[in-house]
């Protein structure tokens, strides 16, 4: 699990221990795809990678924050994004 902690304000880590197919479940219908259908209707073309700073509780997952990157090389705030990405691709980490 790689960990990180920015500047001392927060922690992030990945990938989550805690995720389970019911929050991805939660996920995909309460946060993502309202968030999507959001940008269409305002006619927003994001290209980049857009992810939820979430915290999951007994009530399951809530989003924190929104936050957007674009690849900047050594940017340390990058790193659980990039980790992220790399495990998603074709041939990453199971």
């Amino acid at each position: 699990m790689a960990i990180l902690a920015e500047h001392g304000r927060d922690g992030r880590f990945s990938p989550a221990n805690n995720w389970s197919a019911e929050l991805e479940d939660q996920f995909d219908k309460t946060i993502m795809r309202p968030l999507l259908r959001g940008l269409h209707k305002e006619g927003i073309t994001f290209r980049g990678l857009l992810y939820p700073g979430l915290m999951i509780s007994a009530d399951g997952a809530r989003v924190l924050e929104f936050n957007c990157r674009l690849r900047r090389s050594g940017d340390a705030s990058d790193f659980a994004a990039n980790e992220i990405q790399s495990a998603a691709a074709p041939g990453g980490d199971d």
